[in-house]
């Protein structure tokens, strides 16, 4: 079994993938060939929705990774959904 490594984290969202990369998930499954994508894509080439699947990763694997990383994606996930409001609103 070859395992799945980024770059060291200079972004956030690096840094959460780089933290998913580490996770064990089924064979074959949409979750580990979109963290493998994004562990070769540029930090700068993530669009929206892949941060928010990124999010809903580090959810989802949540038990699998480490505090520091959980309580990291909590924070994006609410600035996130707070700059969404304020987009809705005006």
């Amino acid at each position: 079994m070859s395992e799945r490594k980024c770059e060291a984290p200079v972004d956030p969202y690096v840094a959460m993938i780089s933290a998913l990369a580490r996770c064990t998930f089924l064979p074959a499954s949409w979750d580990k060939r979109f963290v493998g994508a994004m562990c070769q894509r540029p930090p700068d080439k993530m669009t929206e929705p892949h941060r928010a699947t990124i999010l809903r990763l580090i959810h989802r694997y949540r038990r699998q990774i480490s505090t520091e990383i959980i309580i990291l994606a909590q924070d994006y996930g609410e600035f996130r959904a707070r700059a969404s409001t304020e987009r809705n609103e005006g």
